[in-house]
C-alpha cells in the first residue's frame, strides 16, 4: 500500500498567470494537427489548444487532473484540484470510498494523433486514501479535439473470482475560486428527456463584463452498474452522476461501460471559428402565401437595400418540411424545384449568403444532398433547429423511428444522450458547408449548454419562455446567448420587449446579431403581421444597427470589447455608453450605444496595442438614423461621440 498522498500549490504544472512556463513547455512540445500541440512524458500528456490547455494524467489515476481555459487574456484553472478533475470515478464499499484518481501509477498507451484529434487509453485502479486497491478495474479511452471536446468511454471490470460494490459515482465539481467570481452561473434550464441532464457552468472574472467561458459536461447512458441512476446538484458548481447506489456485493466477471463527455468554450470573435460575426439576417418562414412561398426578385432587392447579408430559408423550402419531427421531414424534393434554383441563384448574385432550415434530429438528411443541389459551399451554410444532443435524447423518448426516410435512433426510450455521436454529426455538418460556410444552431427549450456549438458559428436564442427578458442585462444576455463560447443570433420573433430601440441599443452595444422573421402573424398580442416586404414599418427598429454593421466587410471582420472578452479595449468616460469595435486588415469600426436613461456624451479611449494600431488615424463619423458621414480629422486613440439620446447609436470608422 501506498502512504496517503498529499497535494501542494507546487504540484500544479500549469500555475494560475504562469504565461511564461506555458512558454517554455511549447518550445519542447510537437504540433499535432489543426489547434492542438502535445507534449508526452513517461506518465502524461499535455495537449495544448488555442483556448484549452489539460494534462492526461498517469499519476492521477489517467484522469485529466488540470483543465485551463483561455477568457482573452488570463488562463483559469476548472478543477479543485488534480485529484479531482475528469472523469473523477468514485467508488464506495464498506462504507469506505475508492476514487481513480489516488492511483499513482495508471498506465497511459496509444498516445497518437489521429486527424487533428488526440487519442490515448489509460488502464487503472481506483484506490483509498490509505493506498488499499479496489477490485474493480478501469479503461479509460480518450478522443480530444482541438474545438474544445472532450470525449472519454469507460470500461469497468470485475475480475473472474472477485467481489465488490456496485456503488459508483461520477463528480464534477468547479475550483473555489470561480465560483466566487463576479460572473458564475451553473443553471441548466434544459427541457429534459429520459436522459441524464448536463451540467452546465458559465463563468467571468471581470465586472464590467458577463460570462467569458462556458463548460458543459454529459453522462452519455443513464444505465445503472446497481440499483438505481441518479442526476444530483450537490452545491454550486457540484454535479454528481450516480451510476449505481446499490451496495450488494457483484460477483465477477462483470463489465460495465459508459461514456463522458466535456465541452469547453471561450468568447468568439470572428473567423476561423465562426463566420457570423456582423452578419445581417432575414429568416424567410413565409406562412402567409404557401403557393408562392419563395421570395422574388424584387424583395431579394429590399434586403439588400436594407444592408442585409444573410438570407435563411425556413422549413417550408420542402414539399413535406414535417413537424417537429412528428412527422419527420423529408429532405429528398423541395417545395418547387426551379423556384427554388431561381430564388437561390438571384439571392447569390445579389451578393446573399443562403440557409436552408433542418433539424438536429434528422442526420438522415445529409444523405439527400440538398445542400449540394442548392448551394455554394464556403459561403452559404445550414439553420440547424431541434439542435444538440439533448434535443435528440428528449425526441427519442417520445417518437419512433421513420425507417422509410433512414431515420434511425439511438436509444428506444431517449436514455442515452449521444454527446460524442452528435459532435461529430456537427463536425460532418462543417464539412459540409466548408471552412467559410455557415452553421446556426437553435436548440429552443433543449439549451443544455455549449458542446452542441463548437463546430458552429452562432447560437440562435429567444425562443423558449427563459430567454424572453435575455436583454434585460449584459450578465443575462451572456448566459441566455452563451456569449462564453459562440456568437449570439437571437430569434427576434419571440422577443417582443426588445424588438424596439431599446433592443437595437443593446445588441450593438454587446455585438449581437439578431434574426429578423418573415412572414408571419405576430404571436405575442401585437395585433400585427411580419410582411415578406424587408422596408415593412415592423423592420425598421434594427436598420439604424445594420446601417451602421454595413461600414466594414463581415467576412473579414474581428470583433474587440465584447461582454464575453476579458480584456476591455473600449473605455467610455460614461459607463451607459458600451460599445464593440470590429477590425478588418485596413480600417477599424466603432459601434457604441446609450444605455442609460438620459441623453449623454462620452470621450471614448482605445486600447491601440490590442487592436493593432499605431500613430495617427483619419477619424469618420457615422449617423445611425441617416448614414450621413463627417470627416473628423486625425486621432491617435480617443473620440468623442455627440449628444446620443437613451438607446441611441453611432458609429466611428477609422482608417490610415
Amino acid at each position: 500500500m501506498s502512504p496517503k498522498r498529499k497535494h501542494r500549490p507546487s504540484d500544479r504544472r500549469f500555475p494560475y498567470g504562469g504565461m511564461l512556463l506555458a512558454f517554455i513547455v511549447l518550445l519542447r512540445a510537437v504540433p499535432c494537427g489543426a489547434g492542438l500541440t502535445l507534449e508526452k512524458t513517461a506518465s502524461s500528456a499535455r495537449i495544448f489548444g488555442d483556448h484549452f490547455r489539460m494534462i492526461v494524467d498517469g499519476q492521477y489515476g489517467g484522469t485529466v487532473s488540470e483543465i485551463q481555459l483561455y477568457d482573452g487574456s488570463l488562463w483559469h484553472e476548472l478543477f479543485p484540484g488534480p485529484d479531482r478533475g475528469f472523469p473523477a470515478l468514485s467508488l464506495q464499499d464498506g462504507g469506505k470510498e475508492y476514487r481513480l484518481a489516488l492511483d499513482t501509477s495508471a498506465s497511459l498507451h496509444g498516445l497518437r494523433e489521429t486527424g487533428g484529434d488526440i487519442q490515448c487509453s489509460v488502464e487503472a485502479a481506483p484506490r483509498a486514501e490509505d493506498g488499499t486497491v479496489f477490485p474493480w478495474r478501469v479503461r479509460l479511452e480518450y478522443l480530444i479535439c482541438p474545438e474544445g471536446a472532450v470525449f472519454v468511454n469507460v470500461l469497468l471490470t470485475l475480475p473472474v473470482g472477485a467481489e465488490a460494490s456496485g456503488e459508483i459515482a461520477l463528480h464534477f465539481d468547479v475550483n473555489e475560486t470561480l465560483r466566487h467570481f463576479v460572473r458564475f452561473r451553473d443553471e441548466n434550464v434544459a427541457k429534459q428527456g429520459n436522459g441524464f441532464p448536463s451540467a452546465r457552468v458559465a463563468f467571468g472574472a471581470n465586472t464590467a463584463k458577463s460570462f467569458t467561458n462556458e463548460v458543459e459536461v454529459f453522462v452519455e447512458h443513464k444505465r445503472p452498474l446497481s440499483g438505481n441512476a441518479l442526476f444530483q446538484k450537490e452545491g454550486e458548481g457540484r454535479f454528481c452522476w450516480r451510476l449505481g447506489t446499490n451496495s450488494t456485493t457483484l460477483k465477477g466477471p462483470f463489465e460495465y461501460r459508459n461514456a463522458f463527455a466535456l465541452g469547453c468554450g471561450t468568447a468568439v470573435s470572428g473567423p476561423p471559428r465562426s463566420n457570423a460575426v456582423g452578419q445581417r439576417v432575414f429568416h424567410w418562414v413565409n406562412w402567409l402565401d404557401l403557393e408562392h412561398w419563395y421570395p422574388t426578385e424584387a424583395q431579394i432587392d429590399k434586403m439588400v437595400e436594407a444592408n442585409a447579408t444573410m438570407l435563411i430559408l425556413h422549413m417550408e423550402w420542402m414539399r413535406q418540411r414535417g413537424s417537429n419531427g412528428n412527422p419527420h421531414a423529408d429532405y429528398r424534393e423541395a417545395r418547387n424545384h426551379e423556384e427554388m434554383v431561381k430564388a437561390l441563384a438571384y439571392a447569390h448574385q445579389k451578393g446573399l449568403r443562403m440557409g436552408l432550415y433542418m433539424r438536429g434530429i434528422e442526420p438522415y438528411a445529409l444523405d439527400s444532398g440538398f445542400f449540394e443541389t442548392y448551394c455554394r459551399r464556403d459561403w452559404d451554410g445550414l439553420y440547424v433547429d431541434w439542435h444538440g444532443p439533448t434535443a435528440v435524447s428528449w425526441h427519442e423518448s417520445q417518437y419512433d423511428p421513420e425507417i422509410i426516410l433512414g431515420d434511425t435512433h439511438y436509444s428506444p426510450n431517449g436514455t442515452h444522450v449521444p454527446a460524442k455521436d452528435y459532435f461529430m454529426f456537427t463536425r460532418r455538418l462543417r464539412d459540409l458547408v466548408g471552412e467559410k460556410g455557415f452553421l446556426i444552431g437553435h436548440q429552443g427549450s433543449f439549451n443544455s449548454g455549449i458542446l452542441a456549438n463548437l463546430c458552429f458559428d452562432a447560437y440562435l436564442p429567444g425562443e423558449t419562455g427563459s430567454d424572453r427578458l435575455m436583454f434585460s442585462d449584459i450578465v443575462e444576455a451572456g448566459y441566455k446567448g452563451m456569449l462564453g463560447g459562440s456568437v449570439c443570433m437571437p430569434w427576434t420573433l419571440d422577443l417582443p420587449a426588445y424588438r424596439n430601440a431599446e433592443g437595437t441599443a443593446k445588441m450593438a452595444a454587446w455585438g449581437v446579431y439578431p434574426h429578423l422573421v418573415m412572414g408571419m402573424k405576430a404571436e405575442h398580442g401585437e395585433g400585427y403581421t411580419f410582411s415578406l416586404e424587408a422596408d415593412g414599418p415592423e423592420y425598421a427598429f434594427i436598420m439604424p444597427y445594420w446601417r451602421l454593421l454595413s461600414y466594414m466587410d463581415v467576412e473579414k471582420a474581428e470583433a474587440f470589447n465584447l461582454p464575453g472578452q476579458n480584456r476591455v479595449v473600449l473605455k467610455a468616460s460614461d459607463p451607459n455608453v458600451q460599445g464593440v469595435v470590429y477590425r478588418t486588415a485596413d480600417a477599424w469600426l466603432v459601434i457604441v450605444a446609450n444605455l442609460g436613461t438620459f441623453p449623454v456624451t462620452a470621450t471614448l479611449t482605445l486600447d491601440p496595442e490590442a487592436l493593432g494600431m499605431s500613430g495617427e488615424y483619419q477619424l469618420t463619423r457615422i449617423n445611425a438614423e441617416t448614414g450621413a458621414e463627417h470627416a473628423e480629422g486625425t486621432i491617435l486613440d480617443c473620440m468623442s461621440t455627440s449628444m446620443l439620446p437613451p438607446w441611441g447609436l453611432e458609429g466611428f470608422r477609422i482608417t490610415p
